[in-house]
């Protein structure tokens, strides 16, 4: 245990092994997903740039939330990018940029003219990461080195790290630094070998709320390296990890519960963390998915001995491949086992089946037989199954009132999907009568269990003034909570369009629909944002090209949305190029014959009469 533990965190965390980054390929480019001072970002890899650059639009959006403040620009420069061209700039120190969990700090960037230059991470980035080479859309960093004293992509001294300690930073930075200084100790960078100085840094940094730091130090607690040996605290900081989804944390709280180190032996708690270290992990975690055999030879066992859990477990081992290889029939066979002796999970699983067609044909009237069966034993998942079922019509008439009574007992028991749903019933009325005070206590619940569609809703009611005082900051703050959720970036950026905060920001507004765009592939903001191009409004430059790459996306999308193709036809029409446009019209036609009656506007007039 102490060696396998050893090189999960080594692989996990330093820099001296290979890291593999998947790119994602847009117009013909690669990007990388980084993490810029906190601002997500995607740049371009290019090998070709000598900095890394960033548009204007971008670095007034970082300096306007914070990312970057004034102290940050250090003069003004020149350099060369990829197609040859020398442009000038100003020379901006990017703290940290967070490339597949390795950091880079203090990142020299340029800043290029124009609100829509391409951010590019050029060679003062690419140079601090090792040795880097590509393989299809896999971006591969490796640094076998580990005399060059380059941890997290940075060339630091003991010295000069607490030196930089000493001037005062976020608690962040700080259990940055102290998990920096007790790696160095750890494995003897730039300085011998001290598990007790690293024991003590791994600490300060645990303290701190570095994650890293967290896992490191449960580790010497676990080995006893630098300090005594302490099962206990190891499970407490492991699973201060765990919160934060720290699949080598979840790896090892199984691997106690199953060996019963500080703990009693508890194989099912022990499965369910070892599980849940495949599933968070990014990477494919070997080691993790072979310590799920013995839960399932286990599991087995107990099902052949004719134990509900051991049905239920087994079955669910067999559906996702835990510790086996996937095999629905053999899943069906376990759960139908299960739930003929009335193991509700069994009876949920086993519906689960039968609606998504798992090793048997779709079978709606199964599924909700099933689910029926476990609601009315009392299972709030199979309760919340059941509510789906009847909100969006499978395999039944969509009925509202159903799907609230339904809901309505699963969000009792605290199932966050179900107290959402609860809040869009009461908001919008459907099935029961408009009420915004219990919509809101709905989407209260569910934000407080980290729903982010939830966060979006509360975001619109203090919007708009929906069942409490208006308040467009408090919705500002909700909606920049939940930006995973594409509309909440849809809703910023109309925020900032309108200047409903009292005033108009377009290089936010921007900002926000384009990360509609590039990360939430919000199709209808799509549709608006191609437009903004075409016509070149809102601080945006006109770029039909442009425009027309967005909106082909969006029919990527949704292959099916009249309004798309109506969009492209008249993007092809400002071009001149009518017979294209004519082609755009008649599809629009045939998804939707009645789609320009419906929508009378001057331009489907003249639409009408071009289109015979």
């Amino acid at each position: 245990m102490k060696k396998l533990l050893l090189a999960l965190l080594l692989v996990a965390n330093t820099i001296c092994a290979q890291v593999t980054i998947t790119m994602e390929q847009e117009a013909g480019v690669y990007k990388v997903p980084c993490v810029v001072n906190g601002a997500k970002m995607k740049f371009i890899f290019d090998t070709g740039a000598a900095t890394v650059c960033l548009s204007e639009s971008m670095a007034e959006y970082l300096l306007d939330n914070d990312y970057i403040s004034k102290d940050d620009f250090i003069g003004t420069g020149s350099s060369t990018v990829a197609d040859g061209r020398t442009v000038s700039h100003l020379k901006i120190i990017l703290r940290d940029i967070e490339i597949g969990g390795l950091h880079l700090s203090n990142v020299e960037a340029s800043i290029v003219e124009g609100q829509r230059a391409p951010l590019l991470l050029g060679q003062t980035a690419i140079q601090k990461l090792g040795k880097v080479s590509m393989e299809g859309d896999k971006l591969i960093i490796e640094n076998g080195d580990e005399d060059n004293c380059i941890p997290e992509g940075e060339q630091l001294t003991i010295d000069e790290i607490e030196q930089r300690m000493k001037i005062g930073c976020s608690k962040k930075v700080y259990g940055s630094f102290c998990f920096e200084l007790g790696r160095r100790y750890y494995y003897g960078l730039c300085t011998s070998i001290n598990y007790k100085e690293a024991a003590q840094w791994f600490r300060k940094s645990a303290e701190n709320d570095n994650v890293d730091g967290m896992v490191y130090y449960a580790d010497c607690l676990y080995k006893g390296d630098g300090v005594p040996t302490d099962y206990p605290s190891a499970i407490y900081w492991y699973k201060k990890a765990a919160k934060q989804d720290d699949p080598f944390a979840l790896y090892a709280l199984g691997w106690m519960y199953r060996m019963g180190q500080g703990v009693e032996v508890d194989m099912i708690k022990g499965f369910d963390y070892a599980r849940l270290a495949v599933v968070k992990s990014e990477e494919d975690f070997t080691d993790a998915q072979t310590a799920l055999v013995p839960y399932f030879e286990y599991f087995l066992q107990l099902a052949r001995q004719g134990n509900s859990a051991g049905f239920f477990y087994s079955g669910l081992c067999y559906t996702y491949g835990y510790g086996t290889t996937q095999n629905f029939t053999e899943a069906l066979y376990w759960y139908e086992k299960g739930a003929e002796r009335g193991d509700v999970d069994c009876m949920n699983n086993l519906a689960n089946i039968y609606r998504y067609g798992q090793g048997t044909d779709i079978d709606y009237p199964q599924a909700i037989y099933w689910y029926k069966k476990a609601a009315n034993t009392g299972s709030p998942k199979a309760q919340e199954n059941l509510g789906e079922m009847y909100f969006y019509g499978i395999g039944v008439n969509r009925d509202y009132l159903t799907a609230y009574k339904w809901y309505s007992m699963a969000a009792e028991e605290n199932l966050v999907k179900a107290q959402n749903k609860m809040g869009m019933l009461f908001y919008y009325g459907w099935g029961v009568q408009q009420d915004y005070s219990k919509a809101f206590t709905y989407f209260s619940k569910a934000s407080a269990n980290n729903d982010i569609e939830a966060n979006s809703y509360l975001g619109n009611m203090y919007r708009y003034g929906y069942g409490v005082n208006k308040d467009i900051a408090k919705a500002v703050q909700l909606y920049e909570q939940s930006t995973d959720y594409g509309w909440s970036n849809y809703f910023l950026a109309q925020i900032y369009k309108n200047g409903e905060l009292g005033y108009i920001d377009l290089s936010k507004y921007q900002y926000y629909m384009e990360q509609c765009w590039i990360y939430n592939k919000l199709a209808f903001a799509m549709n608006d944002l191609a437009y903004d191009y075409a016509l070149g409004q809102y601080g945006t430059k006109k770029d039909l090209s442009y425009a027309m790459q967005v909106i082909d996306e969006a029919i990527e999308l949704e292959p099916n949305n009249p309004n798309f193709y109506d969009t492209k036809g008249e993007f092809y029409s400002m071009q001149g190029k009518y017979a294209q446009a004519k082609e755009m019209w008649l599809k629009v036609r045939t998804l939707d014959a009645t789609y320009y009656t419906k929508n009378n506007t001057e331009l489907n007039k003249y639409i009408q009469k071009q289109v015979k």
